[in-house]
């Protein structure tokens, strides 16, 4: 699949994860940890996390750009597999001036995230997270839309070192 990739577009997606840590094969067939100082391997990778194995406080992050809400605490994080969305369910307690609809006195909310449709922001964080998300490579490349570990420049992060 990444033959449909040029050597250009590689670069550029890898330079994205700058910081990361980058994976070669040895002759044995095992994986080794890359000198960023002394790169002349053929085969890299990047060793990233996929997005089905976001954490409850990564999530919290991309959920709210500056924070939860003033007042508001997070009391569930839930994600469909293996890397469709997230869900955040938060709550404040009632304001004195609101009808309060539940026993409890809390007013609850729900917050998706949609990886397909990440903002530059949420990207962003979660690049720097060292997480592989939904790639826009060119207009109308057909590979838009896939994380580096779908297009073969990256490794799971569970199954290495």
């Amino acid at each position: 699949m990444d033959n449909q990739l040029t050597k250009e577009q590689k670069q550029q997606i890898v330079a994205l994860y700058w910081g990361q840590n980058l994976l070669s094969y040895n002759g044995d067939s095992e994986l080794y940890l890359v000198d960023r100082h002394n790169i002349d391997c053929n085969f890299l990778y990047l060793n990233l996390r996929p997005l089905s194995t976001i954490t409850d406080e990564d999530a919290l992050q991309v959920a709210f750009k500056y924070g939860l809400p003033e007042g508001c605490e997070a009391f569930k994080v839930y994600s469909q597999s293996p890397t469709s969305w997230v869900s955040v369910k938060y709550r404040r307690p009632y304001q004195e001036d609101e009808l309060s609809l539940n026993e409890d006195g809390y007013k609850y909310f729900e917050e998706y995230i949609t990886f397909s449709s990440l903002r530059d922001w949420q990207s962003q964080y979660l690049i720097q997270q060292g997480y592989a998300v939904p790639l826009f490579i060119a207009p109308n490349h057909p590979l838009n839309g896939k994380d580096a570990i779908q297009l073969g420049l990256a490794i799971e992060k569970e199954t290495t070192l």
